[in-house]
């Protein structure tokens, strides 16, 4: 039996549970599911009435889980998965659509409210450089599975990550302090205070407040300068939010927000490749440079919004800036080549890159209606980034050596070690995106949604090359000249593309409990220039690569039983995905290309029940099948072979209980748990490395009144080490954090 026949057997038994005999009349005092409201199709609609596969984590259930960056809330999301070097240096993966575990150009949209943020493009690393936004002052965070490129625009190939954060209250004055001390095993000592304060100035302008400082403590040890915990990270923040009414119809919200993140190492352990065990210890590695990595997110946006009566028209501008540093320790790769260098002792690799990015969309909408709905607007956003990359050659005082180096050959004029690879990266990128909506309800219980997009999009990139790649021309057919830097200056580059992206849903309610549907939606991703290097024209890479796309069909039902004690979501899903971006590498350096077509197809499953007063349980699973579909001889690899990090099967959930009030207290109990299954490495390897499966356990505990709650927790109860992901070419590996044990206070004033 199939995974069709048998999601199709299971809506036929929730189909006749929820529609024999009728709706079940609601029991007096029965505690139900709580109705969840969600901005998932850019109106406010109730979970169960969207028409798509969606994940709502409130932020009820996130003070639960003590949740500070998305690691804590992950494991209530079916077929996520993310690679890379920990917080805010990750690459978030959704339905398996992704080919590589270093991709540079995102696959999945990150947005805080209605404001997208983060690099659309691969010329600023747009798929690893998303903030970790911390979640004290969260309303929920909503996850939309499957492409979303109708209603939200690029990048969204598969699906979008959307944190709603509290917005001002004109009614009611509160204060809210958290403060949290925890210890991690193989580390050290962490800490967290955070608060947020609402006041209303009158009875139509209210301002809310909220700052942050996070210290987590790290666990992995460098072997080479005997330094300990080197992954230490440190993050601060803070936003401010003000909402007035100056009229009966007009709002007007004004939102600044500012975060610094700090990790003083990379999170990496050294290990064997392909057996994946650890040369030197679970949580050692070795490095001779410091690994620093900062991130500084800015952001500010307006939105006002006009109610018409019959129509509301909603302009959203904003402006948002994300800087890194970071750096790379390139000492075992590099110490063999050159190992002429007199006195050298490590060679990093410093990045910095910088994108400044303003948007600004206009959207008019028809008011809720039985027969015609409709909206229609337009999007623009630019981008403004630049990256810069150094090696060099430093000394044990950590100066850098002027040394020329002994290696050199293939037409490159020999550089020094002070510069002994550098380029830099000045790119800008335009999307234009009109779009438009219509619902039309057939009937009170059927209706079905039509939606259209067009978007341009245009990129603009300028390039140098120093070091062992100055002045030189590469290849005939990419000249370039000399500045005065003595760097390579490569032509301008310019490419431009357009997509047409649709999405049709028609969605029947065959009870009050219950809803099918099915979608039919579109994504893409923009195309762009191509970062060279000598090795990358030498393998034939192209100036620029292009656009990809993929049409994502799927079948769904969300219904309640049990007196609505029982929600229960199920979609399958099957993903055409056509002209995908790979990332290629040649000589140790990477380009993009084209390939053919790749598929994903999956089930995915909540369930939310209430079986008592006192008890909750929540439950969810995601199955998968992401595969190549033709070809891909760019990287080595076959139709058939299965695409990187894609579990066959994750699942997690929680379960809690609340004894009853005892003199004005409560005490809860509970817990939660994340499976991820067998991950393979990237494509093309001649025997592809397999990232086996794991589980971390989760429990809490909690007392609480009116004013507080003091809540103890233990994360990764069972200290397991499981590998998120795989560098071959470095031989080192990202590991889940080990058992974290913590206590926090939460008061409201």
């Amino acid at each position: 039996m199939n995974k069709r026949t048998t999601l199709l057997g299971v809506i036929a038994s929730i189909f006749g549970a929820s529609t024999s005999g009728g709706v079940a009349a609601q029991q007096p005092g029965v505690t139900q599911i709580e109705e969840v409201i969600v901005t998932a199709s850019r109106r406010d609609e109730r979970l169960r009435d969207v028409a798509s596969s969606v994940t709502a984590v409130g932020s009820q259930q996130l003070q639960e889980l003590s949740a500070s960056s998305l690691d804590d809330f992950v494991g209530q999301i079916p077929n996520i998965n993310f690679t890379g070097g920990g917080a805010s240096n990750r690459m978030l993966i959704l339905r398996g659509i992704s080919t590589s575990t270093f991709e540079q150009s995102a696959t999945v949209a990150t947005y805080i409210d209605d404001v997208t943020v983060g690099s659309s493009t691969a010329l600023a690393v747009g798929s690893r450089f998303k903030p970790d936004v911390n979640t004290f002052d969260i309303e929920r965070v909503e996850v939309l599975r499957g492409p979303q490129g109708t209603r939200y625009g690029a990048n969204s190939l598969g699906g979008l990550l959307k944190y709603v954060t509290k917005s001002p209250d004109t009614e009611q004055t509160s204060f809210d302090v958290r403060l949290d001390a925890n210890a991690v095993s193989h580390g050290g000592n962490g800490y967290g205070v955070e608060a947020a304060g609402n006041f209303p100035l009158s009875d139509t302008t209210a301002i809310r407040v909220s700052a942050f400082s996070r210290e987590e403590a790290g666990y992995i040890d460098n072997l080479v300068t005997g330094k300990k915990d080197v992954n230490d990270l440190k993050s601060s923040g803070g936003r401010i939010s003000l909402l007035t009414k100056p009229g009966e119809n007009l709002t007007l919200q004004a939102t600044a927000m500012l975060q610094s993140t700090d990790i003083d190492g990379n999170p990496e352990v050294r290990i064997d490749i392909p057996s994946l065990e650890p040369v030197f210890g679970d949580y050692k590695q070795e490095r001779w440079a410091p690994e620093p990595l900062n991130q500084d997110l800015e952001l500010y946006s307006l939105t006002v919004r006009y109610d018409f009566g019959g129509a509301v028209l909603t302009s959203t501008t904003a402006y948002n800036v994300i800087d890194v540093s970071s750096v790379t320790d390139w000492t075992r790769i590099e110490g063999g080549e050159f190992s002429g260098f007199p006195g050298v002792v490590s060679f990093p690799d410093k990045l910095n890159t910088k994108t400044e990015k303003w948007s600004q969309e206009i959207k008019l909408s028809s008011a809720a209606n039985d027969v015609l709905e409709w909206s229609v607007g337009a999007y623009l956003t630019g981008e403004d980034s630049y990256l810069r990359s150094l090696e060099q050659g430093l000394l044990a005082d950590g100066t850098p050596s002027t040394d020329e180096p002994t290696w050199g050959g293939g037409g490159f004029t020999t550089g020094t070690a002070e510069n002994m690879f550098s380029s830099s990266w000045q790119s800008e990128f335009k999307h234009t995106g009109i779009f438009g909506e219509i619902t039309y309800h057939l009937s009170y219980t059927f209706d079905i949604t039509g939606g259209v997009r067009w978007s341009s999009n245009e990129t603009e990139f300028d390039q140098t090359l120093g070091g062992l790649w100055q002045c030189s021309t590469f290849d005939a057919g990419v000249p370039s000249t000399c500045d005065a830097n003595n760097e390579n200056v490569f032509p301008h580059v310019k490419s431009d593309d357009d997509a047409t992206t649709f999405l049709i849903t028609p969605r029947w309610h065959i009870s009050d409990s219950t809803m099918l549907y099915a979608r039919a939606a579109q994504g893409f991703r923009p195309g762009g220039p191509n970062s060279l290097s000598p090795s990358a024209i030498a393998a034939g890479a192209g100036v620029v690569y292009d656009s990809d796309s993929l049409t994502n069909y799927e079948i769904g039902v969300k219904t309640l039983l049990a007196d609505n004690r029982v929600s229960i979501d199920l979609a399958a899903f099957y993903i055409d995905w056509d002209d995908i971006q790979i990332r290629q590498i040649s000589g140790g350096f990477a380009y993009t290309g084209n390939g053919g077509k790749a598929s994903s197809e999956g089930i995915e499953l909540a369930v939310t029940a209430r079986p008592t007063d006192n008890l909750s349980i929540s439950f969810n699973l995601g199955t998968l099948d992401a595969k190549l579909e033709e070809d891909a001889p760019g990287v080595g690899a076959v139709a058939g072979d299965k695409l990187p990090n894609a579990p066959d099967l994750t699942h997690g959930g929680t379960i809690s209980y609340d004894f009853p009030e005892f003199n004005g207290y409560n005490i809860g109990i509970g817990g939660s748990w994340r499976h991820v299954d067998d991950r393979l490495g990237d494509l093309g390897a001649a025997e592809r490395l397999v990232l086996e499966s794991y589980d971390t356990y989760n429990l809490h505990a909690s007392l609480s009144n009116d004013r507080f709650v003091l809540r103890a927790y233990v994360k990764n109860l069972t200290d397991e080490r499981g590998i998120d992901s795989v560098s071959p070419f470095f031989s080192t590996a990202i590991v889940s954090r080990p058992r974290t044990v913590g206590l926090s206070l939460t008061m409201s004033f």
